[in-house]
């Protein structure tokens, strides 16, 4: 198994992929085109779905590759796999004066209030204790 993240021609992240079974490949410029190889030869790998190819980074270039596929940990692919890539720039609401979350931000309040919900009801079993006993 191996976990990448993938970013555009800017640097930007787009995805993270989990591929059970990579395919590697490397450009064959004498004919044009991809053919399958050991990882060790590899300048690209096939994306988890089949549908893309995302150029290696760090490897020789392939013409035309639009994805770069950096090998990244398990630990950090389960933060980046539900990631959205429009967390960056989200779309202002209709309401100039309402706050814009970022996925990470609304996660972090979401942990808040899920603490200050465990908080509420340790004191409320302590209470009921208290009134039961």
């Amino acid at each position: 198994m191996i976990y990448l993240k993938v970013l555009d021609a800017d640097g930007n992240f787009v995805s993270a992929e989990e591929i059970e079974t990579p395919i590697y490949v490397k450009y064959q410029s004498r004919n044009k085109l991809l053919l399958q190889c050991p990882a060790l030869h590899a300048q690209g790998i096939v994306s988890a779905n089949g549908s893309e190819t995302y150029q290696l980074d760090g490897r020789d270039a392939i013409p035309g590759m639009v994805h770069t596929a950096v090998f990244i940990t398990q630990a950090d692919y389960e933060l980046l796999k539900d990631t959205d890539p429009e967390d960056n720039n989200p779309t202002p609401p209709d309401d100039p004066g309402a706050e814009v979350l970022t996925r990470a931000e609304l996660s972090a309040k979401v942990a808040e209030l899920e603490a200050a919900n465990a908080t509420l009801l340790e004191c409320v079993l302590e209470m009921s204790e208290a009134v039961y006993a």
